[in-house]
């Protein structure tokens, strides 16, 4: 059992065995991929509909997180590919 909660565990697409994946805190966050755990929704945190301390969307969400308690992390060994449809 993986007691370490600085980090998450996922299973490699190149190995069988599970790659640890370390977490960055972040002031704000990008929208090119944003991974939100479903908690953090049910829990009410929404994307603002309105500018948010004169941020708007991703970052005003970010920030939103941020001052409601939750830290926004990085995930700095994620690649995210975009592939042609």
């Amino acid at each position: 059992m993986n007691h370490d909660r600085d980090r998450l565990k996922t299973p490699s697409a190149r190995k069988s065995a599970p790659v640890t994946l370390d977490r960055v805190p972040l002031n704000s966050v990008g929208g090119t991929a944003l991974f939100v755990h479903s908690d953090v929704h049910r829990a009410g945190l929404k994307f603002p509909e309105i500018p948010y301390e004169c941020l708007i969307e991703t970052e005003a969400f970010g920030q939103l997180a941020r001052d409601l308690g939750v830290t926004p992390v990085g995930l700095p060994k994620v690649q995210v590919r975009h592939h042609a449809s």
